[in-house]
């Protein structure tokens, strides 16, 4: 795909809108098209909820007549893998490995690995554990593998040896703000409140660790050193978190299943926390930095490499030290500092330094 000739790109999408995965999903798309290339997006749509999927691009209808997790092993079996087998694009994006079965029917094609959870002791299940592992077998149908970090690839060669080519593109923000002017507002509001807001976004899953959230908010309800603590999580809590939420009754809490401007809910904060136990990337702690937010997330490999310096790591089981460094916020100089931290390594993960990784990835692998 020389310079002179930007050929034709599919970004072929599974997820469902307001995920990471899909954010990194229009991080190509708005790439790739800055870059000069035609580039065509496909949602496939394996749910009832059609709401829950960007109303962008082209639909590709699968079953929806069953659940979500049934609908998406029907379609990733007999129903993507015939339709996107038809695109005709030069080179064929897939986001997700659940569309691996389309790669043999298509000449020049490309998977996106995020995370290999479903491989780990934070799998949802057996069952899901043998799909994925049949799934992955198709690896080596497709021309290159992108992974999100280094930590992602390091699990997927561990579990997998592929026969080609693994790269890793660290992805971007989509959500840009005024981190020196957000740092500034969040002292001036925490001096004449006392009072910290502290924010999380995630998914309800065991391996993001939400529950250590809200056990947070219940530890700090009552003041410490004449500070309150704000706690706002934005996930759609299933059925068993509501449960427990609602059984500790911190008052200091509130729950919001999502947000359609997630600029507003970073402008709202003034720490970020970052549980989980296990990531493919991080993409909250990389939208908190394009804000200047303090970042405490948890010590484990993919945050090591992306939150860096950027951030407190804390190791996911000691409380305590989670509470502690919640506390240490309240010092304004302790602040300043991590949120200079914050903003600095977020320059990192910009869409302009995206698009310049996109740009050799691109010069590299399709000269």
């Amino acid at each position: 795909m020389a310079d002179g000739h930007r050929g034709s790109v599919a970004i072929v999408n599974a997820y469902k809108a307001y995920t990471g995965s899909s954010s990194v999903a229009r991080s190509y798309y708005d790439g790739l098209q800055k870059q000069g290339f035609l580039v065509n997006w496909y949602q496939c749509v394996s749910s009832r909820d059609r709401d829950s999927y960007d109303h962008f691009g082209v639909a590709i209808d699968g079953y929806a007549t069953f659940r979500d997790d049934l609908n998406l092993v029907l379609n990733s079996l007999l129903v993507f893998p015939r339709k996107v087998g038809r695109l005709k694009e030069r080179l064929v994006i897939l986001t997700d490995p659940v569309l691996l079965g389309a790669a043999p029917h298509l000449s020049n094609s490309v998977v996106i690995v995020h995370d290999l959870r479903e491989f780990l002791e934070t799998r949802r299940s057996w069952a899901a554990e043998a799909y994925f592992r049949w799934l992955f077998r198709r690896l080596n149908r497709v021309h290159h593998v992108i992974c999100v970090s280094a930590a992602t690839r390091a699990e997927l060669l561990r579990f997998y040896r592929p026969e080609v080519p693994v790269d890793v593109v660290h992805s971007c923000s989509r959500v840009l703000g005024q981190p020196a002017e957000h740092a500034e507002l969040s002292l001036a509001r925490m001096a004449a409140e006392q009072t910290v807001r502290l924010l999380c976004i995630a998914a309800d899953r065991p391996y993001k660790n939400v529950a250590l959230f809200y056990r947070l908010a219940k530890l700090l309800e009552t003041p410490r050193r004449g500070w309150s603590f704000r706690f706002r999580l934005i996930s759609r809590t299933g059925p068993e978190s509501t449960r427990e939420i609602a059984r500790q009754g911190a008052s200091n809490l509130e729950v919001t299943p999502g947000v359609h401007d997630l600029a507003s809910a970073y402008r709202w904060a003034d720490v970020l926390v970052h549980p989980s136990l296990v990531e493919g990337f991080g993409l909250p702690p990389v939208e908190a930095m394009q804000f200047g937010i303090p970042i405490i997330a948890s010590d484990v490999p993919c945050l090591r490499e992306i939150v860096g310096a950027g951030g407190t790591l804390v190791d996911p089981r000691d409380t305590d030290r989670w509470v502690a460094t919640i506390i240490e916020t309240t010092n304004p100089e302790v602040y300043m500092e991590r949120a200079r931290s914050s903003a600095d390594r977020g320059k990192r993960f910009t869409p302009a330094a995206f698009e310049e990784r996109l740009r050799d990835w691109i010069q590299f692998r399709h000269p």
